[in-house]
């Protein structure tokens, strides 16, 4: 059987989960920066 793991709760005994700097520090915003660097067709 496989073993759930936590996705939104991963992260909550941290002091500063709600943060945006927390977020990015555990691979938020990553797709949105990848299409940032994009030319806007390839996005």
């Amino acid at each position: 059987m496989t073993q759930l793991v936590p996705v939104l709760s991963a992260h909550w005994d941290e002091k500063d989960s709600f943060t945006i700097e927390a977020y990015t520090r555990h691979g938020g915003y990553k797709a949105s920066q990848k299409a940032l660097a994009m030319d806007p067709d390839a996005v």
